[in-house]
C-alpha cells in the first residue's frame, strides 16, 4: 500500500474534526433515534430480531478478507467498516435478492459477489460494482480474482449510466465526495425497485444526513437510523425502503 494510502485515514480525520465534535454534540438525539428505528426495523424485518447472532457468524466469515483488503488496498476508515460489510452480508441472506448494485467499489463489492458465489447458478444475484474511478475499479478487480469472484459487471459511473440496466433489490452508496452523492442521490434512489433497500454509509456526517432527511421526507420514502447495526465510532449508515417509483421518474412513497 502506498505511503499516501496509509496517511489519507489520518488527513480524512483531520480535515473532517469539526464534524466529529458536531455529531458528539447531537450524539443524545441520533441514539435515541438509532433505537426507535432499530425497533421499526425489527417489526418489519422479523430476520433483525436475531441480528447479533446472524452478525457474529457472518463477521468471522468475512473477517480474514476484511483485513487482508484493509492492510493491502484501502485502510481504515476509508473501507467500509466491517460493521456495515456484515448488516450487507446478513440482508442479503435473509432477503435472496436478485439483484445488487455495489456503489463505490471496494469491499463491499466482495462482500456481494462472496454472497453471490455462495450460491448456486441459478439463484446467484446479477451484480454491479460501479465507481468513479478506473483506479479503484481496478484494485476492486484484482482483489476479487485473488479471492476467486466473479468480475463481471464492473463498471465506471458514466458508462453505468449510458446503459441499459434492471432494478435493484439492494443498493449500497458509497460512492465518490458527499457533496457528489447528494447530487445524485434522487438518481440512485430510481434504481432501486418498489421495495428495495438502499443502504447509504457516512450518515454520522450531520449536514449531509440533514439534507438527505429533508430529501426523503419530500419524497415521503420510508427511512431508518442503522447506527445500533452499524457502528464503528461515529461512524454509522442509513437505511431507506423506496415504497414506489412514479412514471415521472421521481420516488415518492409512504410517510416515514
Amino acid at each position: 500500500m502506498s505511503v499516501l494510502r496509509r496517511i489519507g485515514p489520518y488527513l480524512y480525520s483531520a480535515l473532517h474534526s469539526y464534524n466529529s465534535v458536531w455529531e458528539l454534540l447531537l450524539l443524545g438525539s441520533e441514539r435515541q433515534r438509532a433505537d426507535r428505528d432499530a425497533d421499526r426495523l425489527q417489526a418489519r424485518f422479523s430476520f433483525l430480531a436475531g441480528y447479533s447472532q446472524q452478525a457474529e457468524t457472518i463477521r468471522r466469515r468475512l473477517l480474514p478478507a476484511y483485513r487482508a483488503y484493509t492492510a493491502t488496498i484501502s485502510p481504515d476508515p476509508i473501507a467500509i467498516s466491517l460493521e456495515l460489510a456484515v448488516f450487507l452480508y446478513v440482508i442479503c441472506e435473509a432477503t435472496n435478492p436478485s439483484t445488487l448494485l455495489d456503489l463505490g467499489s471496494g469491499f463491499s463489492s466482495y462482500v456481494f459477489r462472496s454472497y453471490a458465489k455462495s450460491k448456486d447458478k441459478f439463484s446467484a444475484p446479477v451484480t454491479y460494482s460501479v465507481d468513479d474511478s478506473t483506479e479503484w475499479l481496478d484494485e476492486t478487480r484484482r482483489f476479487l480474482q485473488h479471492h476467486d469472484c466473479d468480475c463481471h459487471n464492473l463498471w465506471t459511473w458514466d458508462e453505468f449510466v449510458k446503459h441499459d440496466r434492471p432494478s435493484f433489490d439492494l443498493v449500497l452508496q458509497d460512492m465518490g465526495d458527499l457533496g457528489t452523492r447528494q447530487r445524485m442521490f434522487t438518481q440512485v434512489l430510481d434504481m432501486c425497485r418498489p421495495g428495495g433497500m438502499l443502504v447509504i454509509d457516512d450518515m454520522h456526517v450531520p449536514s449531509y444526513r440533514r439534507a438527505l432527511a429533508c430529501e426523503l421526507e419530500t419524497l415521503r420514502h420510508s427511512y431508518y437510523s442503522l447506527r445500533n447495526f452499524t457502528r464503528k465510532r461515529l461512524r454509522y449508515s442509513y437505511l431507506v425502503v423506496p415504497d414506489f417509483v412514479c412514471t415521472e421518474g421521481r420516488s415518492r412513497g409512504r410517510a416515514n
